[in-house]
């Protein structure tokens, strides 16, 4: 997977713009002719592996539908026809054939996910609020430019 990698990691160097920005689908047209048959089969299964886990969430469950048709509707329309039971999401199971141990192990990787969610979105409003007071001088700046200017201040 590493040889893979690296090919990703080039082909994101060659393609981000001086800008800092990528078209992730510029990098990938790059990339597809120099995969070998093992790095293209592993790229197809996890996309495949993604696309059939998003479609079966979104999917709805057999006992909304019957709630729908007797013209009731359950308490908690929004879940998903599916959740994940496990962190990457390689065992995927039918909301209604949950056992309870599962329902709560679901719950449990949800919190988690929330709780990871929320420090990362933490951590980007702290580094917005440290580099403000120098955007508000130089709106023009990137990110790292205002980054490497507070570096200095500190250093100072």
């Amino acid at each position: 997977m590493s040889r893979l990698n690296d090919i990703i990691n080039e082909a994101i160097l060659l393609h981000t713009k001086d800008d800092g920005s990528l078209v992730p689908h510029q990098a990938v047209s790059a990339i597809k002719p120099a995969l070998d048959e093992e790095s293209r089969d592993t790229l197809v299964t996890e996309a495949l592996t993604a696309r059939v886990t998003t479609a079966a969430k979104n999917s709805k469950s057999a006992i909304f539908k019957m709630a729908k048709k007797r013209n009731m509707e359950l308490p908690f329309a929004n879940l998903h026809g599916a959740y994940p039971l496990d962190l990457e999401g390689r065992y995927v199971k039918r909301t209604e054939s949950l056992l309870k141990a599962e329902m709560q192990r679901v719950i449990n990787i949800r919190e988690k996910q929330i709780i990871d969610d929320t420090k990362s979105l933490a951590e980007l409003r702290a580094a917005f609020v440290a580099v403000e007071p120098i955007w508000e001088r130089h709106p023009d700046w990137t990110f790292g430019q205002c980054c490497s200017a507070l570096l200095r201040k500190v250093a100072a």
